[in-house]
């Protein structure tokens, strides 16, 4: 799955234009350099990502007035004629056609067309995705390639899992390989000086070494810690999620962490102790990012035969109904991947939020009551004591 077959898949399962009105498809589009437009029916383009306005060489002003007819030279005037009369005719293959900038200057490109808000009169609007004539093959097996929204799902977690191998990869370029490196040099300048008899010298050298070989290790832990705490496997999930709570305070001062733990370690098994870290940890990441939250709350227990995790926090929340009600391909990597994790591990997923209301992320495993009632903060038995230190944020979750 590339990064072309993701931007293909999500586009194929919009229906309307309320799906991508939080950013996240366009922050989607932009780090991935692909051109967005959605133009109304009568072919008057509304919108315009930041990648379509580099290819226009235009500014968001520029482009209040414009046509698809004046931006399209072959394809401008067919696709509102079918946005019309043929809407489920848009997006059947890809297109190949000129764009023509605000300079006047054509370049050949490729694209793929989807209607947006259908109804009796057709489709109100067209997304239109724009690649250069160097991306035509890809756009083509993209289109090839793509399939359900479940296809997409299956497949989400192996591009995260990508894009954590790159960012590893980056880590131990940036930061390990630059240190050794380093290291490699001070310490053929101390063998060079120690061969000149410069002992005092060679030795000044070696202490800075041993000073930047113990922060080296550090990084290695860092680095490793961050792929698989190796306490999970040492001391088990309680311990880890202990020390994790510690070092997230530490990290995060203005936000205080309760931990609430109804289970034993020898009652947890082994195949939901990873799962259950990486939802935690995957959520207060989420918590230090976007919540703006004060006080967060983590619970693991027993219930109904099963077990259950979750966060709580008290933060500024967002309107989980409508997102989650819309295209999955648009809630994110962090919420994605929570998913993706729970769900490979046999568990079942959900996420509560308000705006203004906090968020709460809960997951569940063998539990023969899959309603998620039970996970409601409500019903939590250290909740109320939670709630009564988050009231200066007024969470409110049990609606």
């Amino acid at each position: 799955m590339t990064e072309l077959d993701l931007i293909v898949c999500t586009i194929k399962n919009i229906q309307a234009q309320a799906q991508i009105a939080g950013g996240r498809f366009t922050a989607l589009t932009d780090l991935l350099k692909v051109a967005t437009l959605i133009c109304d029916r009568d072919g008057k383009v509304t919108f315009v990502n930041q990648q379509g306005l580099r290819m226009l060489h235009a500014t968001q002003s520029d482009v209040l007035d414009l046509q698809l007819a004046d931006v399209l030279v072959q394809a401008g005037l067919d696709l509102i004629d079918r946005m019309r009369v043929q809407p489920g005719a848009l997006g059947a293959r890809p297109l190949d056609d000129f764009l023509i900038d605000t300079r006047g200057q054509r370049q050949r490109v490729s694209m793929l067309v989807h209607p947006l808000d259908l109804d009796q009169s057709g489709a109100a609007r067209a997304m239109i995705i724009v690649v250069p004539e160097k991306q035509r093959s890809a756009l083509y097996q993209a289109f090839a390639r793509s399939g359900s929204i479940q296809d997409y799902l299956s497949n989400f977690l192996l591009l995260t899992q990508e894009a954590e191998r790159k960012k590893i990869a980056a880590d131990l370029h940036d930061g390990l390989g630059q240190v050794l490196t380093a290291l490699k040099f001070q310490v053929e300048d101390a063998l060079i000086r120690l061969d000149a008899e410069k002992t005092d010298e060679s030795k000044s050298i070696l202490k800075e070494v041993v000073v930047q070989l113990r922060g080296a290790v550090g990084e290695v832990r860092r680095i490793s810690t961050e792929l698989r705490p190796s306490m999970l496997d040492d001391l088990g999930l309680l311990p880890t999620l202990q020390w994790f709570c510690r070092q997230f305070e530490a990290a995060h001062t203005g936000i205080s962490v309760t931990l609430d733990e109804k289970i034993k370690e020898e009652n947890i098994p082994v195949s939901f102790k990873t799962p259950m870290f990486r939802l935690i940890q995957e959520a207060m990441n989420n918590v230090a990012k976007h919540a703006q939250a004060t006080s967060v709350f983590i619970y693991v227990r027993v219930h109904n035969g099963g077990f259950l995790a979750g966060v709580v926090d008290n933060g500024v929340g967002f309107d989980a109904e409508r997102l989650l009600l819309g295209a999955s391909c648009l809630l994110g990597v962090g919420i994605n991947s929570m998913r993706e994790r729970v769900e490979a591990s046999h568990g079942v997923f959900r996420i509560r939020s308000h705006e203004g209301s906090g968020t709460a992320v809960s997951a569940a495993w063998g539990s023969d009551n899959d309603d998620f009632q039970w996970t409601d903060p409500g019903s939590l038995g250290n909740f109320d004591q939670f709630r009564k230190h988050s009231q200066s944020r007024g969470l409110d979750l049990t609606q």
